[in-house]
């Protein structure tokens, strides 16, 4: 029976493939000469231990052998809004409750005075990550409406 190559062989899940580099710059030094030349897949199951899955080669990796945390992976503390400049969500929601600014570039230059832009070596997906980015912004932009509102819930 073929292995299909996308599926997590720990939970069954979905993989979405990531290029070899993102690999080898995203876990840990003792991990590096481990990992195989063949193609990668990042296990998208939040509950699952697995981070990257060689199929081809019977070979996977923990994400708890990443250098930082993956965002979306139960348990990821903390969460990572940004790889390149290492922002978290944190100081994106305190950025949006305590000033003006609402997109994704203004607040990276906020926090760390440049937007990043090694996303494919730093991001476990190995691509941008401004649209969990903007998700972490929208979020906290929505609890500001929401505790900004009227004193009572009769809409006045």
């Amino acid at each position: 029976m073929d292995t299909v190559q996308n599926i997590c062989p720990r939970c069954g899940g979905e993989g979405k493939q990531v290029p070899l580099k993102t690999v080898k710059h995203v876990v840990q030094a003792e991990l590096q000469d481990s990992v195989c030349s063949n193609t990668y897949y990042l296990c998208m199951t939040p509950d699952c231990g697995t981070g990257y899955f060689c199929n081809s080669e019977q070979h996977d990796i923990a994400w708890s052998y990443f250098k930082r945390p993956v965002w979306f992976k139960t348990g990821a503390d903390p969460i990572v809004a940004c790889y390149c400049k290492n922002i978290k969500a944190t100081e994106v929601v305190e950025t949006v409750k305590s000033t003006d600014l609402r997109t994704v570039k203004e607040i990276m230059h906020h926090l760390r005075g440049e937007v990043g832009s090694h996303c494919e070596i730093t991001n476990p997906q190995g691509s941008c990550c401004s649209s969990f980015f903007q998700e972490v912004i929208d979020g906290a932009s929505a609890e500001l409406s929401d505790s900004s509102g009227s004193c009572c819930d009769c809409n006045c």
